[in-house]
C-alpha cells in the first residue's frame, strides 16, 4: 500500500499515494479547552508498519504562550484510531509545539 502521511495541526493520509487525502480524527490531550493550538510530529517504524509514532504538542497561542503537556501517541492507520502511550511530562525536557 503506498501510504503518504502529513501532520501539524492536523493528520492527513492518503492511501493511494497521494491522489486522494483524509483528514484523520484529531488525538485526545490534556487541557484541549486551555491548549487549543495543537501540533503533531510524526515517525514510522518498520517494526511497527500499520502504525505512526506521534509526538503531540499543544500552548495557548502559536507564539510565546503558555505550553501544555506533551504526548507520544501512536496512530492505528488501519482502525484510524489513537492509542496514548504516555507524558512527556518526566523525562522529557522541551517538547515545545512548532
Amino acid at each position: 500500500q503506498d501510504i503518504i502521511a502529513c501532520a501539524g495541526d492536523k493528520l492527513i493520509v492518503s492511501y493511494d499515494g497521494g491522489s486522494t487525502w483524509e483528514m484523520m480524527p484529531n488525538p485526545e490531550y490534556p487541557k484541549p479547552e486551555k491548549y487549543p493550538f495543537l501540533r503533531m510530529s510524526i515517525e514510522y517504524s518498520v517494526a511497527l508498519p500499520n502504525f505512526l509514532y506521534v509526538a503531540v504538542t499543544c500552548s495557548e497561542r502559536a507564539t510565546s504562550s503558555q505550553i501544555g503537556e506533551g504526548t507520544l501517541q501512536l496512530f492505528d492507520l488501519k482502525a484510524k484510531s489513537w492509542q496514548y502511550v504516555k507524558s512527556f511530562r518526566e523525562g522529557i525536557d522541551n517538547v515545545i509545539p512548532t
